[in-house]
């Protein structure tokens, strides 16, 4: 596959994600897909990851701000509105009651595409900065000082 199918197969899934199309992650996610950091196996296992995130999230959308291939690589920079937490949440191994409160995170995402499907993904995203929007972490009164842009 070429760099652009690659990338276009990645832009799919994000679509596919963000209108909750789970005929078209079937299509794209293979049965051997692994995510490492959330222990994610198969096309199944990736509905009911995202089956968890948007109860937490109802209106959670993906923005792809960058996206850049080599070889059967695609690595994606993304800005995640995840609206309002109205559901729980597990952040930092901690499971969060809703907050009521909206944010948005920036990820870094690596997907492996092999004959036209997602085989494997890794990613980071700033979880202790979700966590400080969410009002879960507060601010010392020196670190308002720091970083006084940073902080709410």
């Amino acid at each position: 596959m070429s760099l652009e199918e690659n990338k276009a197969i990645v832009r799919k899934v994000v679509e596919a994600e963000n209108n909750r199309d789970y005929a078209v992650i079937d299509e794209l996610i293979s049965p051997t897909y692994f995510n490492q950091p959330n222990q994610i196996k198969g096309s199944e296992g990736y509905k009911q990851f995202l089956n968890k995130l948007f109860q937490a999230f109802p209106y959670y959308h993906e923005t792809i701000e960058d996206i850049v291939a080599e070889g059967d690589k695609v690595c994606v920079r993304l800005r995640i509105d995840t609206g309002t937490h109205t559901g729980e949440l597990n952040l930092l191994g901690i499971r969060v009651a809703p907050t009521g409160k909206k944010s948005t995170v920036k990820s870094i995402q690596i997907w492996r595409i092999v004959d036209g499907k997602v085989v494997e993904q890794e990613g980071v995203y700033d979880e202790l900065d979700l966590a400080r929007q969410l009002g879960l972490i507060v601010p010392t009164e020196e670190g308002k000082k720091l970083f006084p842009k940073e902080v709410k």
